[in-house]
């Protein structure tokens, strides 16, 4: 298990937006899950890569706490097999923070559930939430190849063949949105980039 330490400021910051002090026991059930050897990119240099996305729209959030906290659990559950992820994420999540008031814990959950991307979410922090979770895919060239390489790990299991065919179908469902980020904020800074490098992929898996 990789050891929480360097994450351990990020957490604390997290819930001091909830005015609590933060629970190291909660680290390090989180540090285990994203320490799983099958992930290769839904690990915690992800999450944390999220969270700096939040740190940079804070004043736009309406609930930064919540936010934070659904960026921290929402890969908290991943196997490449099964297609709940983001229901067990959620539930994990709810079961952890229990402790917490229940308007916090549902507004969490649902977030978490965003990021399952069947449709632009209802809420602006839902949206936020989605665009930070796909903000990889805006990345200069290099970062999103290296994480494009780094899901194909993932799905290593996957025969090349049906894996193209399913890759480039996801990817192609992004391209083909009238907009793939939901925010003003992030269609401005990283709709064009994000074009750019799924074309460029699903030429790569044509």
């Amino acid at each position: 298990m990789a050891h929480p330490t360097p994450f351990a400021d990020r957490w604390h910051e997290t819930w001091s937006l909830l005015r609590e002090p933060a629970p190291p026991d909660l680290l390090l059930r989180i540090a285990a899950r994203y320490s799983e050897p099958h992930r290769a990119y839904h690990n915690l240099q992800h999450v944390v890569a999220c969270l700096q996305q939040a740190s940079t729209i804070r004043p736009r959030l309406e609930a930064p706490a919540e936010v934070e906290l659904a960026l921290w659990y929402h890969d908290v559950v991943y196997d490449p097999h099964r297609g709940d992820n983001e229901e067990r994420s959620a539930a994990f999540a709810a079961e952890q923070l229990r402790s917490l008031p229940p308007g916090v814990v549902e507004s969490t959950g649902s977030l978490i559930l965003s990021t399952k991307h069947p449709s632009a979410p209802a809420t602006s922090d839902g949206r936020f939430v989605v665009d930070i979770d796909l903000s990889i895919l805006g990345a200069p060239p290099e970062a999103f190849d290296d994480y494009d390489a780094a899901i194909r790990r993932e799905y290593r299991w996957v025969p090349a063949p049906l894996y193209r065919r399913q890759r480039r179908a996801i990817l192609q469902a992004f391209l083909d949105r009238d907009r793939i980020f939901a925010t003003d904020h992030f269609a401005a800074i990283l709709e064009s980039q994000a074009r750019a490098n799924l074309t460029r992929s699903i030429t790569r898996l044509s």
